[in-house]
């Protein structure tokens, strides 16, 4: 069982980190001057990180990060990641991507395989869950899907990057 004091606090930083670092960009990868759509997001991405640990209660990882991914919701890296808002789209999911690489690498050093894999499809079940927030609009309204093509073009990287097999 894997557990805070297994990591050093930088470590801990990435991996309570991540969750945000990705709800953060699947709203910056889509935003088009929507307002009220930013904030549906923004609601979502706050309110997503215990609603899904609720399907990962099994995975103490996850129960034990839960609470400092909350408590990140003002942290400095997080406010960071969400000032890029006029940074294009290859440097947020470049961004985004490199910090997955890193936890992927994290967790495969340092949590057994079961919980770093349930860690790793919590944080990509974040990101899905700040993409279902709104629904897309493709073209005059017509034609739009919960999900845009931007939003799984970056959650697929980012499933990518986390090694998961099956998403």
């Amino acid at each position: 069982m894997t557990t805070r004091s297994d990591f050093t606090a930088d470590e801990w930083k990435l991996l309570t980190g991540v969750p945000w670092a990705v709800g953060l960009s699947v709203i910056l990868s889509e935003d088009q001057g929507r307002r009220r759509a930013t904030r549906q997001e923004m609601a979502a991405l706050a309110a997503a990180p215990a609603q899904e640990a609720a399907g990962f209660t099994s995975n103490p990882l996850v129960q034990a990060a839960l609470p400092d991914i909350v408590a990140n919701a003002a942290a400095e890296q997080v406010k960071e990641h969400s000032s890029e808002k006029g940074a294009v789209e290859q440097e947020i999911y470049a961004q985004t991507i490199t910090l997955c690489l890193r936890l992927t690498e994290l967790l495969s050093a340092k949590a057994p395989y079961g919980e770093a894999d349930g860690y790793k499809r919590f944080v990509l079940a974040i990101g899905r869950a700040v993409a279902d927030a709104v629904a897309d609009a493709e073209f005059l309204g017509i034609g739009g899907g919960k999900v845009s093509a931007h939003e799984r073009k970056l959650l697929q990287a980012v499933s990518d990057a986390l090694e998961l097999e099956d998403e």
